[in-house]
């Protein structure tokens, strides 16, 4: 494979901005935001980049956000939830919704692409039908009409009562998302009622939110659990789940045997369908976006038992924007799980989660959110530590890397 195109991986994955451990417009982060934003434009970076905010994004943050737009693939997920403070208890930094709703209002006003990130549902903090319809009729009042919800792992209480065991908070931690039925019908009801466009992937909503055909995770294959049916998305991403653009090439098993991984491709005249339901998708033990339990179109990783991680599946599914897979690779509450476990890849700055390539820095301070999978379990992360890196970046030292591999097994 020629440099260019190996590079040209890199500078497509999605991206998202100091998206962990706080918030990417927190007073001490903000400038390290638009740093990272510039080293991202400074490389050329032609992927999505997101910005994930619970705080305000004032008209001067706007301003200058609009510079970047015009470079950067740009989206901004403003966080709202409607959650009172007894359940969201912001230390040392408090926002309120409606400060994000003016977060939203800014970005609209300046022409940043912005979507409300709804989330998460919590009975009965606020599952009251005023509470659902509130969060729709101000964002709708702010002139955003996207929308991205789920749900929340398992109940709050489960956190906010000590007398629970660390066992039962760590299985609940990890469960699936679920929305439950009576807030699904409020959802439903007030799309209709404000005119928002509701989607319950991330990926899918961003995508349509900057104009692109169809979603980067491979929601295609679970109709029933990513709402594809009727997804606005439906005729260029579900209905062509069988198409080309979907299947692996062979340019992209090898930028995966280049990365140290063993693999071959799967091909389907057609695919299986996931038929799992909703109510019931805790039964499935396996992941959507890196689905071992379908004859679909495909990467399958080799020699699973080596230790291939979710963290491995993320990265080359997102590079290659194609389902990649490891029979039995799925989330097992691992802390490591978002570092791809590649000897070549070994040492560098890459840190994965579902939807994004990381490009962050850790600090001390957050909402302290009390439903908070990160605040519980990965609190340990040292302050103003790098988590994961600009793509482009990190790809010339991988490639460097091959190439010196190379060069030593050609000597022997």
């Amino acid at each position: 494979m020629k440099k260019e195109k190996f590079l040209e991986y890199f500078k497509n994955v999605p991206v998202s901005v100091n998206n962990l451990y706080g918030d990417p417009f927190f007073p001490l982060q903000e400038e390290n935001t638009f740093e990272k934003l510039d080293s991202l434009k400074s490389t050329g970076h032609k992927g999505i980049v997101a910005i994930i905010t619970k705080s305000e994004i004032t008209e001067e943050q706007a301003i200058r956000l609009q510079k970047y737009a015009k470079y950067l693939k740009l989206i901004v997920l403003v966080s709202i939830s409607g959650l009172p403070n007894k359940v969201i208890k912001g230390k040392p930094y408090e926002c309120t919704s409606n400060n994000r709703y003016n977060g939203l209002k800014n970005c609209k006003k300046y022409n940043i692409p912005a979507l409300a990130y709804v989330r998460p549902f919590i009975p009965p903090y606020n599952t009251s039908r005023e509470c659902i319809e509130n969060i729709f009729k101000s964002v709708s009042e702010s002139g955003i009409d996207i929308m991205v919800v789920s749900g929340l792992r398992g109940n709050d209480e489960i956190l906010l009562n000590s007398g629970i065991s660390e066992e039962e908070k760590e299985k609940w931690s990890f469960r699936v998302k679920i929305i439950p039925t009576d807030v699904r019908k409020l959802l439903n009801e007030f799309k209709e009622k404000y005119n928002i466009k509701l989607f319950e992937r991330t990926s899918c909503g961003v995508a349509y939110a900057l104009g692109e055909e169809y979603s980067y995770n491979p929601y295609q294959a679970s109709p029933q659990l990513a709402k594809c049916y009727n997804c606005l998305l439906k005729s260029t991403c579900f209905d062509k789940k069988d198409s080309e653009i979907f299947k692996p090439t062979e340019e992209d098993l090898e930028l995966i045997n280049m990365l140290g991984y063993s693999a071959h491709i799967n091909t389907y005249d057609t695919g299986e369908v996931c038929k799992v339901n909703p109510l019931k998708r805790t039964e499935c033990e396996s992941c959507c976006t890196s689905c071992y339990k379908l004859k679909r179109n495909s990467i399958e990783l080799e020699n699973v038992e080596r230790g291939i991680s979710l963290g491995d599946t993320s990265m080359l599914r997102l590079l290659t924007k194609k389902l990649v897979y490891g029979k039995g690779v799925r989330e097992v509450g691992d802390k490591n799980v978002a570092y791809p476990t590649s000897e070549i890849l070994k040492g560098l700055p890459i840190y994965m989660v579902n939807s994004w390539w990381v490009y962050a820095r850790s600090t001390s301070y957050c909402y302290n959110c009390s439903y908070c999978m990160i605040g519980k379990y990965y609190s340990d992360c040292k302050k103003e530590e790098e988590l994961g890196s600009n793509p482009s970046e990190v790809a010339e030292i991988i490639w460097n890397r091959c190439n010196q591999k190379q060069r030593n097994e050609m000597m022997v």
